[in-house]
């Protein structure tokens, strides 16, 4: 890549270009538990002080623990990025007492406190003078619309609103509802604030044509662009490009600048975008799962934004797959509880990601970490999505629930392409791979 002449003075002037700055990311760390505590104290004071986290949700449904645990990460890294999960919004009694009633006002208040601790909860460059990415955060919350595959058949599986907790734990104001898609509609317009106060598809679209003449005025206005003599609107493109430039070539780990369009960009959320990310319905151990797991507008915010990788969590799936029709590469490292971790880590891994700390995902010195193996995302990079195969269920989940139809059948997901770690089922180690490197 040609360095600029701003790029080459930025060399001279401060950072070397043999610094480097990274960037990590994890999810679902509930602190609520000791063990998951441990795993935060645990990661070096040290070795990331240069570096960038994502934290993508779910870190408690305490105030006071969560705020705990981006404390102490904020310590440790350079930078952290965090957006809310669905744990994150759930009200407790601590809530009620002093006088929260609904989960958007607790989600406010958790942005507040993002805010107050420099957590960051909108765009922002990482990267060295000569190499960087743009992150940014997404706002999202579950829609049971999102779902649009079969219903699993001819078993007694209890519905969503029966099963989730999010259903008794998160609590919003009419005329908003979970039963419809009105408050991941609410959730997502949220994010119109998440690049100042430009909306992320004008904040971010690397084809500024696309934006009309206004668009690009109110752009030029909130970069601070002098427009004094411009009035065709290819100039003003011209010009928000020489100045995305410039932001791009002053950043640093740290750096609030939006960065260049031409620099990669790494959307996350706590929910999912897509149902491909999900396993199907007869291999889930609870498949109302899927009614409560993601957002067609989170999905419509990647399609406008284009990221080149999106981070996201809620499932507790270690995951790595890239799509051809949007080109994203989506990534999960869920660090989840200690007992799942025990009893089903071989699902959960992804990269070095456990004992290690949170997982690699780019690096001013060598770009975004390699493909890494997971075991259910490889699952279907050897074997076709097949939903409609609606009376199977897995024999894990199947001796939870009663067959109601005896075209019911107990089926188990073929792992053959491992090899002789490919059986499915239940793997009990010892001890934590979070905290203590596997064993067996």
């Amino acid at each position: 890549m040609q360095r600029t002449e701003q790029q080459r003075a930025l060399i001279v002037k401060g950072m070397p270009p043999t610094a480097d700055v990274r960037l990590f990311a994890v999810s679902d760390i509930h602190v609520e538990t000791e063990e998951n505590q441990q795993w935060l104290h645990n990661i070096s004071s040290t070795a990331f002080e240069r570096d960038a986290i994502i934290v993508a949700g779910d870190v408690s449904d305490d105030i006071e623990l969560l705020e705990q645990a981006l404390t102490l990460l904020a310590a440790k890294f350079h930078t952290v990025f965090f957006t809310p999960g669905n744990h994150d919004l759930w009200l407790t009694r601590e809530d009620a007492a002093s006088g929260m009633r609904d989960s958007i006002s607790k989600l406010h208040e958790l942005l507040d406190t993002c805010k107050r601790l420099g957590v960051a909860t909108e765009i922002q460059r990482i990267g060295t003078p000569v190499a960087g990415i743009r992150v940014c955060p997404l706002l999202s919350f579950h829609h049971q619309s999102w779902d649009t595959e079969p219903d699993v058949q001819g078993w007694a599986i209890p519905t969503a609103e029966q099963t989730m907790m999010d259903y008794r734990n998160c609590h919003f104001k009419k005329p908003l509802s979970m039963m419809d898609d009105s408050v991941a509609r609410a959730v997502d317009e949220l994010n119109e604030g998440v690049a100042g106060a430009a909306t992320p598809l004008e904040a971010l679209s690397a084809d500024l044509s696309a934006l009309s003449v206004r668009q690009l005025r109110e752009q030029c206005k909130r970069r601070g662009v002098d427009t004094e003599g411009l009035v065709e609107k290819s100039e003003l493109v011209d010009a928000l490009q020489d100045t995305a430039g410039s932001l791009a070539a002053a950043g640093s780990a740290g750096g609030n600048a939006a960065g260049s369009a031409d620099e990669p960009l790494v959307t996350f959320s706590h929910f999912l975008p897509r149902i491909e990310l999900l396993p199907e319905k007869r291999f889930l151990f609870l498949p109302p799962l899927a009614k409560a797991s993601g957002s067609t507008f989170l999905h419509a915010r990647l399609l406008a934004l284009r990221p080149a990788m999106h981070v996201f969590g809620h499932t507790h799936f270690g995951w790595d797959a890239t799509f051809e029709d949007d080109g994203v590469r989506y990534v999960q490292a869920a660090l989840g509880y200690p007992q799942e971790r025990r009893s089903r880590w071989h699902t959960l891994t992804v990269g070095s990601f456990g004992a290690d700390g949170p997982l690699l995902l780019w690096s001013a010195s060598e770009g975004f970490a390699p493909h890494m193996h997971c075991r259910w995302s490889g699952f279907y990079e050897h074997h076709a999505r097949e939903p409609e195969r609606a009376f199977e269920l897995a024999s894990y989940a199947a001796q939870r629930f009663s067959k109601t139809d005896k075209r019911g059948v107990e089926v188990m997901p073929d792992f053959s392409h491992e090899g002789k770690s490919g059986a499915a089922g239940v793997r009990m180690l010892a001890d934590d791979p979070a905290l203590f490197r596997p064993t067996c």
